[in-house]
């Protein structure tokens, strides 16, 4: 991360406001008539069904409540690569998301390993190896040496080396931070910093954002024109994951759940935005809520509007991405606004859970996605 995290439980309010200045000074439009013509036409049968789909449904029984928290959270912190779709796509034929799913799953049903997949040690110590076995995709590839006749090199990871690689570096990192702030994993640390959000009483949720923020692998930020830009996908997504979970936990649940979900009980006292990846904003372009025509994103206001087969993706750099992205993330604000002044029920967490869904069925697969594929955030 390039910009500095505020520390003082305000960072909600600080991810909005970022956006909108990013937004505006990179000249790009939110359609009103566009946001009207999507809500006339939304299919309220099909968004019921879907504005929940949050990828967070997993066929497992854990031994505890907190097991299953430090299970979600290790999937938030990998909740990226999709900057490789295409590679992903050739090896295995499904995207990042569920590979990501698949290898999460590998690493928990291997739980008599020692130390625990993962734990904070068995972070710290994963490799690309592992995380290719826990996917079930080839662990090495075979290769002519470029300068030496008749010798062969493996590549640890197969073709899916390079993610499998950033994969492993995000584990390892996040597992030494884990255990320099002496957590036995990523769930316990989430627990007690909510613990400690709580106990202070103000800006909880900015607090327990902030917290995750602070764990590498989480940090997504950065500087536009010499000014912080916040978009904290992966951490607003942890965040109603542990939401989800504690209003729903069971009887024999430890109290922090039980304090947790009767503070979301009815929704989080400031809603949050929609975490936005490459997916979002794709879907608001292809619906004309964001007009880049004009805006300073020289390669996706070149390409807006072509459509390719299921792999194709469109390439971008890091700013023009963190761009776009914040200009998404102010657009789902204003499409809530929007149905709200129109009797429809809608939240920005469930927006984003219908248009990330959609993005996945039919003609609108074929959608040219953003991607960067030289990031961990998304």
């Amino acid at each position: 991360m390039s910009a500095a995290l505020p520390q003082d439980g305000t960072l909600l309010a600080v991810i909005r406001t970022s956006c909108v200045q990013a937004t505006q000074e990179t000249r790009i439009a939110i359609n009103d008539g566009a946001i009207d013509t999507f809500l006339r036409t939304l299919n309220t049968a099909t968004y019921d069904a879907l504005k929940s789909q949050h990828g967070l449904a997993f066929p497992l029984r854990f031994d505890t409540w907190k097991d299953e928290i430090n299970f979600l959270a290790v999937l938030s912190l990998l909740n990226a690569f999709s900057g490789y779709r295409a590679d992903f796509h050739s090896v295995t034929g499904s995207g990042a998301s569920d590979n990501v799913r698949r290898m999460l799953l590998g690493m928990y049903l291997s739980g008599n390993d020692s130390p625990p997949s993962l734990s904070a040690e068995g972070l710290a110590k994963v490799s690309t190896v592992q995380l290719a076995s826990a996917m079930g995709v080839p662990t090495h590839t075979e290769e002519k040496h470029p300068t030496l006749p008749f010798v062969t090199v493996g590549t640890a990871g197969g073709p899916l080396a390079a993610p499998l690689d950033r994969a492993s570096k995000m584990c390892n990192e996040a597992g030494q931070f884990l255990e320099r702030e002496g957590k036995r994993d990523l769930g316990t640390y989430l627990l007690d910093e909510a613990s400690a959000a709580l106990a202070l009483g103000r800006g909880v949720e900015s607090r327990i954002l902030e917290a995750i923020a602070c764990v590498p692998g989480f940090d997504d930020a950065t500087e536009i024109e010499g000014r912080p830009v916040y978009i904290m996908k992966k951490a607003l997504y942890l965040l109603n994951a542990l939401r989800d979970r504690a209003v729903h936990a069971p009887d024999d649940a430890p109290q922090i759940a039980k304090d947790l979900g009767a503070r979301w009980a009815n929704g989080f006292p400031a809603p949050l935005p929609m975490f936005v990846d490459n997916v979002i904003p794709t879907m608001l372009l292809h619906f004309k809520i964001l007009d880049v025509r004009h805006a300073a994103l020289p390669t996706l206001s070149a390409s807006v509007g072509e459509h390719s087969s299921a792999q194709a993706t469109l390439e971008l750099g890091t700013d023009e991405a963190y761009r776009i992205r914040a200009a998404a993330l102010t657009a789902g604000a204003k499409i809530v606004e929007h149905a709200r002044a129109n009797a429809i029920g809608m939240t920005e967490v469930e927006l984003d859970g219908y248009l990330w869904s959609i993005a996945k069925e039919g003609e609108l697969r074929k959608l040219s996605r953003i991607a960067v594929r030289d990031t961990e955030m998304f």
